[in-house]
Order: structure tokens, then C-alpha cells, then sequence
């Protein structure tokens, strides 16, 4: 049996912005505590009512670096359907491909979109390293 731990992943990308990954056992506390919305407003306990998952484009206040949040809120161990997992998984890893795209002042290529798909997934690989910890 895994043993169930608060798990905070960084992983670097190409974008000078790195991605974190928080799994279901960090609190929402730990989350305030470590970062801010990356328009200085602190992030509220309320922002998370009533999502399994959510993408925030924040600062970490340590390094003072931007970084893209995927919380896993409600993703732990009770998820049972592979097919649930997968598509929350997609879901925010498209949210943070495209906070990243933003960020960067790049659109989606209709005509080209691979670089586009090759970066949600890496991201997807990213949060489901982390999400398969618990």
C-alpha cells in the first residue's frame, strides 16, 4: 500500500516558466502559504469550491519565478476510473499549454499544431508522473 503524502513537483519547460504539480494531499493552506496569483491577489480557500482540478498561472513567493499550477484538489486515491484520471488530466494540461502560449504572446498554428501538442503533452506526462505518487 502507497502511503499518502503531500506531493509538490516542479518540472522545468522550454518557456522560462516552470511547471508545478500539487497532488490531492496538499492542503489549500500549503498552496496559499507557497504562491500568489500572478497578479499579486492572494489566493483564497473559496477558489477551489467544488473542482476536482484547476490551473493557475501564479508567483511563487520564495523564488519569486513565474510558474503554472496544476492542484490536483480532489484527485486523490478515490479515483478508481483510469478514464476519469485521464480526462482531468487533458483537461488542465490544455489549460496550462495555453496559459503558457499566452504567456509567451504565441497562438495555436491550426496549420501546424504539433508543437502545440507536443507541449500539453509533456505537461500531461508532468501531472501524471506526480498524480501516480499517491
Amino acid at each position: 500500500m502507497k502511503h499518502k503524502r503531500a506531493i509538490i513537483d516542479t518540472y522545468q519547460t522550454t518557456y522560462n516558466k516552470d511547471l508545478v504539480v500539487c497532488n490531492a494531499y496538499v492542503t489549500i493552506k500549503q498552496i496559499i502559504k507557497r504562491y500568489t496569483y500572478c497578479d499579486g491577489k492572494e489566493i483564497q480557500e473559496n477558489d477551489f469550491n467544488g473542482v476536482d482540478a484547476c490551473c493557475m498561472l501564479c508567483v511563487d513567493k520564495n523564488t519569486k519565478k513565474l510558474v503554472e499550477v496544476i492542484y490536483l484538489c480532489k484527485c486523490g486515491a478515490k479515483i478508481k476510473d483510469k478514464a476519469e484520471i485521464t480526462d482531468i488530466i487533458a483537461h488542465e494540461s490544455v489549460h496550462a499549454a495555453m496559459d503558457i502560449y499566452n504567456y509567451i504572446s504565441a497562438s495555436v498554428d491550426l496549420s501546424n499544431q504539433e508543437p502545440f501538442a507536443y507541449l500539453v503533452g509533456y505537461i500531461a506526462n508532468c501531472v501524471y508522473k506526480t498524480y501516480s505518487k499517491i
